[in-house]
C-alpha cells in the first residue's frame, strides 16, 4: 500500500467530498496512484478521526472537518446508549444516527452475524419508551420465535404479542406486536392516532405483491428495514421498498466489518471435483436442453435475459399457461434447469471431498456443511458419523422442536458438524462456526452472503475463519466460468487469502487440509491474493 494514501485521499475529498471507496480509486487513477478497493476501505476505516461515512449505500465519505449540509449529522458519534439493556457496536450505533438523520425511514443493510437486529431493538426501545407502539415483521415463524425471545428478555416491561404460528394477538392491545409476514398482509390496525414503528426484518422479501401489502404507509410513520441482502435481481428494492423506506440509510460491508473487529478474519479454498461418466452424461443433457430452451424463450417470447431472477420470473408466468407452445417451452425450461441442479447437488464426488476433510473438521471449534438438498445433507452427515465425528443433518423435514434440539447440541459442542440445505440459508440463530464446507456452491449472492455470514461472525480468542467452496469442474459451479462473480469480488478485496487448489483427485487432499488446520489470527490484513498450490 502506498504511503501517501491517507494524504491522497485527504486530497481526493477536498475536491469530491461524498465519493464512494469506488469513485476515490477512480479519483487516484487520475493521478497516477493505482489502488485496490480493500487499500482504499482499509486507510478510510482504520482513521475515524479523519474519515467519517455518510450514510448512504455504499458509503460516501467526508473529512471531519469538511464544512458540508449535513453537519449535525455525526455518524462517528454514537447517539447515547447509556438507557439501552444492552451495549452498541459503533458501527450499530453509527446505523442509527444515520437512519434518525433519514427521517426515522430507511434499511440498514449489514452482513449476516453483524449484530442487525440490535439496531432494530433499540429503535424499539426508543419507540417505546416515547410512548408509541412498534410492529416487527418477520418472514417466518423461526424469527418470530427469536425476536420473542429477544423482547422478553430486554423489554420486558412492556406487553407483547404475536400473529402467527396459531397466535392472533392485535396491534391495538399490545405495546409491541411481532408478526409473521403472511398473518398481516393488507391488515387494518386502529391504534387511535399513535405513533408506531414498524421494524421490518428480512426487509428483501417484502417487495412481492403479495407482501408489500404488509408495509402500510397509513400506519407507520417511522420505518427500518434490516436485510444483509437488500438488493433484489427483481429490482424489487426499487420499485416497492425504496419508495416505502426511502432507501438504504446505512451500509455495513465485509471491508468495514473486519477493519472494526466486527466479524472474523477469513480465508477462502476453492476446491475442484469432477464428475463420474454417468453424471457428466445426465449434466450434460440437462445443461444442453436448458440452454436450447432459453434462447427460444429469449427471442421468441421476448423473455428479459438479465437479470437472472427477473428471467426465471417471466418463465414462471408464462409456464402456468397461455400461448401453447410458449407455455411448453417454459416447462420444458423448468425442468430442465431444476434437472441440471439436482445433478450438481449430489455428485458422488463431493461426498468424497467431505469425507477426505476430516482432519481438517477434527481441528476445527464447530463446521457448517451448506449443501443443496436434503438427501445430500444426510448423506454428508452420515459420513462424517462414520468417521467418528458427531455430525447431525437440520432441514425442513425436521420437527421444530428437534431442529432447536440439534442446534442447541451444536451450540454446547456435543454436536461438532451441522449439515444443511437452505434452512440455515436466511434469519436463523445459529451457533458461530470457525470452518464452512460449502457443497452447494450457489450462483445467488444473497445465498452465498448468508452462508458466509454463519462463519465470520468474530471468535473469541482472535481465530480465523475458514472456508472450502466446492464445485462441479467445467459446469455452471465452475469460477472459471463466471459462477460466484459477484460474490468472489465481494469477498477476495477483504479476504486474508483466496486460494484456488484446482481439481483435486483421491488422496490428493492433505494439502488442503494443511492450509485450513494452519490457524491464522487477527492482526493487519495482508493483501487479498488468488493463487494455486
Amino acid at each position: 500500500m502506498p504511503n501517501n494514501l491517507q494524504q491522497e485521499l485527504v486530497q481526493a475529498l477536498i475536491v469530491s467530498p461524498g465519493s464512494s471507496a469506488r469513485e476515490l480509486m477512480g479519483e487516484l487513477e487520475g493521478r497516477d496512484l493505482y489502488v485496490t478497493r480493500r487499500e482504499v476501505n482499509s486507510t478510510l476505516y482504520s482513521n475515524r478521526d479523519l474519515f467519517w461515512s455518510i450514510g448512504a449505500s455504499p458509503p460516501r465519505w467526508q473529512l471531519k472537518s469538511a464544512s458540508n449540509p449535513t453537519e449535525d449529522f455525526q455518524p462517528s458519534t454514537a447517539p447515547s446508549t447509556s438507557s439501552y439493556p444492552f451495549d452498541l457496536y459503533a458501527w450499530q450505533a453509527e446505523a442509527l444516527s444515520a437512519w434518525r438523520h433519514q427521517g426515522q425511514r430507511g434499511v440498514v443493510e449489514a452482513i449476516t452475524g453483524s449484530g442487525k437486529s440490535w439496531i432494530g431493538i433499540a429503535a424499539a426501545w426508543d419507540e417505546l419508551n416515547a410512548g408509541g407502539k412498534v410492529e416487527i415483521l418477520v418472514p417466518s415463524i423461526v424469527l418470530l420465535n427469536q425476536w420473542a425471545a429477544h423482547v422478553e428478555k430486554f423489554l420486558p416491561e412492556y406487553d407483547l404479542g404475536l400473529k402467527g404460528d396459531g397466535y392472533h394477538d392485535e396491534f391495538s392491545d399490545v405495546d409491541i406486536l411481532i408478526a409473521v409476514v403472511n398473518s398481516v398482509r393488507d391488515a387494518k390496525f386502529d391504534i387511535e392516532g399513535q405513533h408506531a414503528l414498524l421494524v421490518a426484518d428480512e426487509c428483501h422479501r417484502y417487495a412481492t405483491e403479495r407482501n408489500a401489502g404488509a408495509l402500510s404507509e397509513e400506519i407507520f410513520e417511522s420505518r427500518l428495514g434490516l436485510s444483509a441482502t437488500y438488493r433484489r435481481s427483481d429490482d424489487g428494492h426499487l420499485d416497492v421498498l425504496d419508495p416505502f423506506f426511502r432507501g438504504t440509510c446505512y451500509e455495513l460491508d465485509y471491508a468495514e466489518a473486519i477493519a472494526n473487529e466486527v466479524t472474523a478474519h477469513f480465508k477462502v479454498a476453492l476446491v475442484g471435483v469432477r464428475f463420474d461418466e454417468s453424471e457428466r452424461t445426465e449434466y450434460e443433457d440437462a445443461d444442453g436442453q436448458a440452454r436450447t430452451h432459453r434462447g427460444w424463450l429469449i427471442n421468441n417470447a421476448d423473455v428479459t435475459p438479465e437479470p437472472f431472477g427477473m428471467f426465471m420470473a417471466e418463465v414462471q408466468t408464462l409456464s402456468e399457461g397461455g400461448d401453447k407452445d410458449v407455455t411448453r417451452k417454459a416447462r420444458a425450461y423448468l425442468s430442465a434447469f431444476s434437472r441440471r441442479r439436482q445433478v450438481l447437488a449430489n455428485p458422488v464426488a463431493k461426498i468424497d471431498l467431505a469425507d477426505s476433510l476430516v482432519p481438517a473438521v477434527r481441528q476445527a471449534e464447530r463446521v457448517i456443511v451448506f449443501t443443496e438438498r436434503v438427501d445430500a445433507a444426510e448423506k454428508a452427515a452420515e459420513t462424517f458419523n462414520g468417521q467418528g465425528v458427531r455430525a447431525a443433518a437440520i432441514h425442513s423435514g425436521i420437527s421444530s422442536e428437534n431442529r432447536q434440539s440439534i442446534l442447541k447440541q451444536f451450540e454446547n459442542g456435543s454436536l461438532h458438524v451441522l449439515c444443511a440445505p437452505k434452512v440455515l440459508d436466511e434469519g436463523v440463530d445459529v451457533p458461530a462456526a470457525d470452518l464452512g464446507i460449502i457443497l452447494a456452491a450457489s450462483q445467488s449472492r444473497r445465498q452465498m452472503i448468508q452462508r458466509m455470514g454463519r462463519v465470520i461472525r468474530r471468535k473469541p480468542d482472535g481465530r480465523f475463519a475458514r472456508f472450502v467452496i466446492a464445485y462441479v469442474k467445467d459446469t455452471s459451479e465452475d469460477p472459471a466460468n463466471g459462477a460466484h462473480e459477484a460474490f468472489l469480488d465481494d469477498i477476495t478485496d477483504v479476504a486474508s487469502e483466496v486460494v484456488d487448489v484446482g481439481v483435486v483427485e483421491a488422496g490428493e487432499t492433505e494439502k488442503i487440509c494443511k492450509y485450513l488446520n494452519d490457524f491464522d489470527w487477527k492482526g493487519p490484513i495482508p493483501q487479498a491474493k488468488m493463487a494455486a498450490t
